[in-house]
């Protein structure tokens, strides 16, 4: 019983036609009716249908990974990794830098890689306290020292969240995205003199 409709079913798909792995049957067999409605039932259930749906599946499944490939490419053309700023806040006639010129320079991911590095494998007695704070910071798995949607040439000059003990030209003190964004320049000039 279940063998037979396993192996007809097997044989079935395989061919695309069941009737393949059934023996032939005569136009006047009296069961000639019931086989003809169960080949017709076999193609469009299983042939139409279930591989239709299947198939559909696994379609959708490519467009969605294809769609969600888009965004992440979009996304990455159109905001920097480290601020995420827009790109249309660089269009801005006010501001001194292009979108390009800002994730190429001020925003540089391998410069901050390079600095994450950097700290990480400076002695402990050597750091300053910037990079200090960056330590700890990443040892808490903490990324509040990014400058999450800020970035120098967008900066009011009244930017709040200074840090103590360090002024700048006026003699206003700077907040620390500045000095970390200072020191990861201070030390891609060193690496490109060396």
């Amino acid at each position: 019983g279940i063998q037979c409709f396993l192996l007809i079913l097997e044989v079935g798909l395989a061919a695309a036609d069941v009737s393949a792995g059934m023996l032939p049957i005569e136009y006047s067999d009296p069961w000639y009716p019931l086989y003809y409605l169960f080949v017709v039932a076999f193609v469009i259930l299983i042939i139409l249908v279930l591989l239709n749906v299947i198939f559909g599946i696994i379609i959708d499944s490519f467009g969605q990974l294809r769609g969600e490939q888009e965004e992440v490419a979009k996304q990455m053309l159109n905001e920097c990794f480290i601020c995420g700023q827009q790109r249309h806040v660089f269009e801005d006639p006010h501001v001194d830098s292009t979108f390009e010129g800002h994730v190429s320079k001020e925003h540089c991911v391998w410069d901050y890689v390079c600095f994450i590095v950097f700290v990480s494998l400076k002695k402990q007695t050597e750091l300053t306290g910037t990079e200090a704070f960056v330590i700890e910071e990443l040892q808490q798995s903490k990324l509040d020292w990014f400058p999450l949607n800020r970035a120098l040439v967008t900066e009011d000059e009244e930017a709040g969240g200074a840090a103590e003990g360090v002024e700048g030209e006026n003699g206003e003190a700077l907040p620390p995205h500045v000095l970390i964004q200072r020191s990861v320049a201070a030390l891609r000039s060193d690496v490109l003199a060396s």
